[in-house]
């Protein structure tokens, strides 16, 4: 599980006016995973500081339930996350739960990436699967 002080410093995007085009805004292509098939929609981003790094923090909404994403850079290339380990569609990943609150966490060997929602652990893996996946696609290219 990620955790943050929270201290939000600049955004990132905040959620565009006009939804035309595939996928980007302004003309700018979109480097945000989208779900809005699946009916999230980002909310917005920006930069925190956790523990005196800096991270990429988005915010999905499905409905009125939120999805917190962030992404922290690692300086090596493994992590020691907290929670159960599952593994989703091939893949690995920790789950962990505080107040209600659920998380889904993984590391690519470059970032640590952690969901945080109150939606149940199947949308949120699925949420997680997608992202990788998009990821992935991204570092290929």
């Amino acid at each position: 599980m990620l955790r943050s002080s929270a201290r939000q410093s600049s955004h990132l995007r905040t959620r565009p006016r006009s939804r035309r085009g595939s996928g980007s805004a302004r003309g700018c292509v979109s480097l945000f995973p989208t779900y809005s098939a699946s009916g999230i929609r980002l909310d917005g981003a920006r930069l925190v500081e956790t523990h005196e790094q800096t991270a990429a923090y988005l915010l999905y909404e499905k409905g009125r339930t939120l999805l917190s994403v962030f992404m922290l850079p690692v300086p090596t290339g493994e992590v020691a996350l907290a929670g159960a380990r599952v593994s989703y569609r091939g893949h690995a990943y920790v789950t962990y739960e505080q107040r209600g609150y659920r998380t889904v966490s993984w590391s690519d060997g470059r970032a640590v990436f952690g969901l945080v929602s109150m939606l149940d652990y199947e949308a949120l893996l699925e949420c997680a699967d997608r992202l990788r996946a998009e990821r992935a696609n991204q570092t290929r290219l």
